[in-house]
């Protein structure tokens, strides 16, 4: 395989909406865990698939960096220079930033409700339980607040960076904190990976899959710190040598077959469905990107229509904004039942609040894409230019 060649920046619809997709079902596994524990523990007796959806995050890193080559191969693909490099952290800043902050508010006025709650209940019932942790403290104390404005909640200074401490606000962004940092370096990686021979590209590819399996025999590849950068390094560099193999055309007979988008769908969820060798979710992945990019039928039709692009299109939104409806939910319940999920409801029950919560949540991403994301990241590109 040659050095890939510059050429024009194509639209790749069935991208979009797999991320979209990639977004409910990581909420649906923070719903699993948290408000409606019950709900999924049932579920797991039978599968892992919820429990095991945390993957999907996976699947953005390595898309993250199939898409920005496809993007930026004629830009980064033989040099990188100082301005075309500003213009691009410019530009990731732009789209990741301002929801980011936005979201932030809602956590910072919740543990200001705690505050006026916990005040609130001081005063009219001396010693009584609350339920509640204590607002501005552990992972919603101050000093990580500055962390999550900094984009740097993927650390803990107190500790060393593989320990599992949280020190994020808004648990999802944790991963936004973890690509803003390979971004830094994404331009040069790009430059360099494109120019690759074809024997030591696979080299290349073998050694980030090997750091993908470390992480995972380190616990789980759910954890923050150091492992979670070198999680979303590795993966981003598969997502990259993947786009090598899209660009060149080769077994694109292969891939624009629908059989073969199917198999890769069904494999990758039967690997979390079943809890097989976790790691091997990213190879095919990979595969997976390459049948999205190619296919010409199932991903033409099911795939780029249009509610599956407009949930593509407010992917970003629902990742950031469905874990504060959670904590909404789980705050509520907690001072209301003296619960922190939903316990004694049915299956059928349950599978509909879960059905009607993902519902808010696309209504909540569809204002928040609107009014925040979209004209924001359009002002700040400005403002920042």
């Amino acid at each position: 395989m040659s050095a890939v060649q510059p050429q024009p920046i194509t639209y790749l619809p069935a991208l979009t909406s797999m991320r979209g997709i990639a977004a409910i079902m990581v909420t649906l596994h923070h719903l699993s865990i948290t408000f409606l524990k019950p709900w999924g523990d049932a579920i797991a007796k039978h599968s892992q698939l919820l429990n095991n959806s945390y993957l999907w995050v996976d699947f953005f890193f390595i898309l993250s960096g199939f898409i920005l080559t496809h993007v930026y191969a004629q830009t980064f693909g033989q040099q990188v220079r100082k301005t075309d490099y500003s213009a691009f952290l410019r530009s990731r800043f732009a789209r990741i930033y301002p929801l980011h902050f936005f979201t932030l508010l809602w956590f910072v006025a919740l543990q200001l409700a705690y505050l006026g709650y916990f005040v609130l209940l001081t005063q009219r019932n001396p010693g009584q339980p609350v339920g509640l942790d204590q607002p501005f403290t552990g992972n919603y104390s101050l000093p990580t607040l500055g962390l999550n404005l900094l984009l740097l909640q993927v650390f803990d200074p107190t500790s060393p960076p593989w320990f599992k401490d949280w020190t994020y606000w808004n648990e999802p962004a944790w991963s936004i904190s973890a690509e803003w940092l390979i971004y830094l370096i994404l331009p040069l990686l790009v430059m360099v990976l494109l120019k690759q021979r074809v024997w030591l590209s696979g080299v290349i590819y073998a050694i980030a899959l090997i750091c993908v399996f470390g992480v995972y025999q380190a616990g789980n590849l759910n954890l923050v710190g150091l492992p979670s950068l070198v999680r979303c390094a590795a993966e981003c560099i598969t997502g990259i040598l993947t786009y090598r193999v899209y660009q060149s055309g080769q077994f694109k007979a292969i891939f624009q077959n629908d059989g073969f988008l199917i198999c890769s769908l069904l494999v990758s969820l039967g690997i979390m469905s079943f809890d097989w060798q976790i790691p091997l979710s990213i190879p095919v992945f990979c595969l997976m990107l390459l049948a999205l990019s190619h296919n010409q039928g199932m991903g033409q039709t099911v795939l780029s229509s249009k509610p599956l692009s407009f949930l593509g299109m407010i992917s970003y939104s629902i990742y950031l904004t469905h874990w504060f409806l959670i904590k909404v939910l789980v705050s509520f319940w907690t001072i209301k039942v003296g619960e922190k999920y939903l316990a004694g409801a049915s299956w059928e029950l349950s599978s509909a609040i879960a059905l009607l919560l993902v519902g808010v949540v696309i209504g909540i991403s569809t204002a928040t894409y609107y009014g925040v994301e979209f004209p924001m990241r359009k002002r700040l590109k400005r403002w920042l230019a």
